[in-house]
């Protein structure tokens, strides 16, 4: 009985259960995300951590998914299911520097819950060893270089380490160099002393192996030449040395390239040449001058520099060199051509003792023969420039220097330079004329020189080359005395100096004998122009009319030479019309203009005019006469018209008008016959004298 209500009571609790169970699973949901899910790089993996969601749902967590993809728009892969207690793993078999990304999600027995946020990691490790490492020499320093990791291990590679070592195995002086910034440099180092170097690259992984290289010896520069001696000669200097000491536990390189140096008169050094031999010769050198020369060594590392030089003075001598500034032309003072120059540039180091002089033409035999001039001289005689050539050079106690350039032949003076006065109203001028020198043959003028003087040759002025046989002084005054020089050039020098003079004529002044003038329509009338002072030849006046209808003149008026004045003379020119004409008669001489005003008085007589002053008609006739005034008049003039005997001859119409525009048109007046008879008719105007027609009516 017990047993049966135990299993009855057994029975009735797991029920419960079960309904309880069944109850909480219809409740549970899935879980939230994970949180705080990192990824952190290593050696081609990552490793994913993560904390537990914030709600398991309502049921036990019972295991994680981690998904990874390798970009952003990749499908999701679950690339591991971890145990409910699990809080990382790491992805391996990966590609370093390639990114990936990862997201973790929960389980429990109602599913996946939401996924994580999304984090990305890429794996790397650290670069390959630097390549190629190498140290320059410098003066007790090295400057270090290197070839980049041929692999970054996934990261940009943001910097190297430099290090020092004197025995291979402990490192010093660390040096950490970045891109774009100068070569590592160790300074201060020991003389002789052997030195290593190491570089390692660095990324986000940490450092590389490192990659060493040396020993290199630090150096000095080399040691000082000795017994440098400098031997005089001819424009140069030889020298020669000692090889400096050397020795590489000293730290003292061998010399492989040697400087020499020069200075004068306490002046800079300047470098004359180098050599890898221990002699030298310097050349190119001014005899008489004290030279310093000074000669350092270099070793093959340009880097290291020259070590300390020594010193060594001489002064080559020899003959001088060529005298200075040739010159062969004329000179006025003496009167004849002449060669001139300046000393030479270097007397050699011996003071000169003699100037030597050649020349020669065509018909010259060999040897020329050689003038002896004083050493102080400046220039000598050249009576023979004009066919010539010759040279010149200086000598001292060692021998004569070289001849200078060839100089000759010159050309001679023009021939028949002449000087005239062109001066007119307008502007002063003189032109000179020449023409070639005699010997132009021999030696054609290149072009001439034209200087002109207002004091008789005290102060010349040049006015200018040309390459014409004329030349026009447009810058001459009037009423001025002027002495010209005309010198040919050649390609060797300058010709004879020929002069020629000339005055020009004064400034005139014009004027007239009036400034107003009165004539008459047919008539002329006369007035003087004048020029002030006498003129020196005769000068022709320009003259010209504001209306040459009304007045008229010649066109040109000339005053002869030795007079100072001409009558101009005015015609009135008859005209159709009744009034006064004023016109202006205007007379130049160069720019100066002067004026006169003159008045045409008109003579003329206003008239009636007809066509026919006798008219005869029949009874019962008619005829024209016209009708027209002689003269323009000055406004509307009306002309009446009538006749003596009425019974006779009457007339049409009683009156004809005209104006200054149709004065002289006849108009037609008409006479009609009315017996047989005579008649007058008479045309009137007022202030006009009357004009008859006669008429005679004759029977039919």
């Amino acid at each position: 009985m017990m047993m049966r209500l135990l299993a009855r009571l057994l029975a009735a609790v797991l029920f419960l259960t079960l309904a309880v169970d069944a109850s909480a699973a219809e409740a549970a949901t899935r879980p939230s995300a994970p949180r705080s899910v990192r990824a952190t790089p290593l050696n081609l993996a990552v490793k994913v951590t993560w904390a537990a969601p914030s709600s398991n749902g309502g049921a036990s967590i019972d295991q994680y998914a981690v998904q990874r993809r390798t970009s952003t728009t990749a499908s999701w892969v679950t690339v591991k299911r971890t145990s409910a207690s699990a809080r990382s793993w790491t992805s391996t078999g990966l590609t370093n520097g390639r990114k990936y990304y990862f997201r973790v999600l929960a389980h429990n027995r109602r599913g996946y819950g939401t996924a994580s946020a999304t984090v990305s990691a890429t794996p790397r490790t650290v670069p390959s060893s630097p390549r190629d490492p190498a140290a320059t020499t410098r003066l007790l320093s090295f400057s270090f270089t290197w070839t980049g990791s041929a692999n970054n291990g996934g990261a940009v590679i943001d910097s190297y380490l430099t290090e020092i070592s004197t025995d291979g195995a402990t490192w010093t002086t660390p040096k950490i160099w970045k891109p774009g910034n100068p070569a590592p440099l160790f300074t201060g180092l020991i003389a002789g002393k052997e030195y290593y170097f190491r570089v390692r690259a660095h990324n986000a992984a940490g450092y590389s192996v490192g990659t060493n290289a040396g020993p290199y010896r630090a150096y000095l520069a080399p040691s000082p030449v000795t017994g440098l001696d400098a031997v005089s000669g001819n424009s140069q200097v030889a020298l020669t040395w000692v090889k400096p000491v050397s020795g590489a536990e000293q730290g003292l390189p061998a010399p492989s390239l040697y400087k020499i140096e020069k200075s004068s008169n306490n002046g800079p050094w300047t470098e004359v040449g180098t050599t890898s031999n221990t002699f030298f010769t310097a050349t190119g050198l001014y005899n008489g001058t004290t030279y310093d020369f000074r000669v350092s060594a270099r070793s093959s590392s340009s880097n290291l520099g020259y070590g300390p030089a020594d010193t060594a003075s001489a002064t080559p001598t020899g003959p001088p060199t060529v005298p200075q500034n040739i010159v062969l032309g004329w000179d006025e003072i003496s009167g004849q051509n002449r060669l001139s120059w300046d000393a030479p540039l270097n007397d050699g180091g011996p003071e000169l003792v003699r100037y030597e002089a050649q020349h020669w033409n065509e018909g010259t035999p060999l040897p020329y023969d050689v003038t002896n001039l004083l050493p102080d001289a400046t220039s000598a005689p050249a009576p023979f420039a004009e066919t010539d050539t010759m040279h010149i050079r200086a000598c001292n106690a060692l021998g004569c220097g070289p001849w200078s350039a060839d100089i000759g032949p010159i050309p001679g003076g023009v021939q028949n330079a002449s000087a005239t006065d062109t001066s007119d109203g307008t502007a002063a001028s003189v032109t000179l004329d020449w023409d070639l020198p005699a010997n132009d043959a021999v030696a054609p003028p290149t072009s001439y020189t034209v200087s002109r003087s207002t004091d008789d040759g005290l102060i010349w002025t040049v006015l200018g080359p040309t390459t014409e046989t004329t030349f026009v002084d447009d810058t001459a005054d009037y009423g001025t005395t002027y002495k010209y020089r005309v010198v040919a050039n050649g390609a060797n020098g300058s010709g004879t100096w020929v002069f020629t003079e000339v005055t020009t004529q004064p400034s005139y002044v014009l004027d007239t004998s009036t400034t107003a003038l009165q004539v008459t329509e047919g008539g002329d009338n006369t007035f003087q122009v004048t020029l002030d002072p006498v003129v020196q030849a005769d000068t022709v006046i320009t003259v010209s009319s504001s209306n040459p209808l009304a007045a008229s003149t010649d066109p040109t008026v000339t005053i002869p030479m030795g007079s100072s004045s001409a009558n101009v003379t005015i015609d009135g020119v008859p005209d159709l019309n009744l009034t006064n004409e004023s016109v202006t008669i205007t007379l130049q001489y160069g720019t100066q203009t002067k004026q006169v005003t003159v008045t045409v008085n008109d003579d003329d007589t206003q008239a009636i005019v007809v066509d026919d002053s006798t008219v005869t008609v029949t009874e019962g006739g008619s005829q024209i006469v016209g009708v027209s005034l002689a003269f323009k008049p000055t406004g509307t003039v009306t002309v009446n018209v009538g006749s003596d005997d009425t019974d006779t001859a009457t007339v049409s119409p009683s009156f004809v008008t005209f104006t200054p525009g149709n004065y002289n048109v006849p108009q037609s007046v008409t006479i009609n016959g009315v017996a047989a008879g005579l008649a007058a008719i008479s045309l009137t105007s007022t202030g006009v004298t009357t004009t008859t027609v006669d008429v005679t009516v004759e029977s039919p």
